[in-house]
């Protein structure tokens, strides 16, 4: 099996239920559909009920929890390689979706910790961005 199909499947499988959080839901979710509906137009009714299952889930408190997000994951990333295992033709358009809910959910800032000890006259400079010293 293609490893770059079953990242892909993975990736976009993360983008998915990581968009049920976001304000962009409902085209996320009409995406979605329309992606099922060009490749796999009989399992779309289907598909779109596990979808709302999920986001009723997400909804519900339980979103957030390692078990849930996980088993949401699991459930979209095998939605999604099985998807592309039955066509190629479809990863193309499987990564589009996947940039556009990107878009949607841009990732946080890092949280940055800086911790430096200093011993015998020593000098630290820690800075989270640019940093200017002017050595004489």
């Amino acid at each position: 099996m293609d490893p770059h199909i079953i990242e892909l499947a993975g990736t976009a499988g993360t983008a998915i239920v990581s968009a049920m959080a976001t304000d962009g839901w409902q085209q996320a979710r009409e995406r979605v559909a329309a992606l099922w509906r060009r490749f796999r137009p009989d399992d779309v009714e289907a598909c779109m009920q596990d979808l709302d299952a999920a986001y009723a889930a997400s909804r519900g408190g339980a979103a957030g929890t390692p078990q849930n997000d996980s088993s949401a994951h699991a459930t979209w990333q095998g939605r999604l390689l099985t998807l592309l295992l039955s066509d190629h033709a479809a990863a193309e358009e499987v990564r589009q979706l996947t940039h556009m809910l990107h878009a949607m959910n841009p990732a946080p800032p890092p949280h940055v910790v800086q911790h430096a000890e200093v011993h015998d006259h020593g000098r630290v400079y820690q800075a989270g961005r640019d940093q200017y010293i002017p050595e004489r």
